[in-house]
């Protein structure tokens, strides 16, 4: 563990990084352990700050999956919560993005956020392929963006969001069976 006086660590911290004082005051405020979220992690904030420096672990540091231990805490913080959201958005638009690029190497195109609706009953088709070789079949894809996981509550919240996922793409499914042909071919 290393100790070092806070205004030393945030020198050094701005003169390899080339970010303005503030920024980096910023990012070491959100790094250092505390109680915003409910369940603090050391991974996720591995900045010990007290009595003017700042104590850390370069062993922990190198061990931390840094870009997933940030978005984890982003999500855990109320004031991060939506710019994590959208940065996983992000990432979940390419991916879907590039699979539909896949796709299209096997003579399927695609649509991506497709709205449909019956009635009353609506949803949105994160990527519909379809094949005019295969006019018969179509391709629903429900795409989640999950950081991976490292404790057991969140093995058990991202099994929550891949079955919830699997209950959309069902009601999908029976939204499109049931729309008239003339809907379909808008899609």
């Amino acid at each position: 563990t290393q100790v070092i006086p806070a205004h030393q660590f945030l020198a050094t911290m701005e003169k390899l990084s080339g970010l303005s004082p503030d920024i980096v005051a910023r990012i070491a405020e959100r790094l250092a352990f505390d109680y915003r979220t409910k369940t603090p992690c050391i991974f996720q904030q591995p900045l010990f700050v007290g009595g003017g420096n700042i104590a850390w672990s370069p062993h922990l540091i190198v061990k931390s999956r840094y870009d997933r231990n940030m978005l984890r805490l982003m999500t855990r913080t109320p004031s991060l919560k939506l710019a994590a959201d959208n940065l996983i958005g992000d990432r979940e638009r390419s991916m879907l993005n590039s699979f539909g690029q896949r796709l299209q190497k096997y003579g399927w195109s695609f649509k991506l956020n497709q709205q449909i609706h019956l009635g009353e009953r609506r949803g949105e088709v994160d990527l519909l392929g379809y094949s005019r070789k295969e006019p018969e079949a179509v391709a629903i894809i429900e795409w989640k963006s999950i950081l991976s996981v490292d404790e057991i509550h969140e093995v058990r919240s991202a099994s929550i969001e891949l079955a919830s996922a699997q209950h959309q793409v069902i009601d999908q499914i029976e939204i499109l069976r049931a729309m008239p042909i003339l809907e379909k071919q808008k899609l």
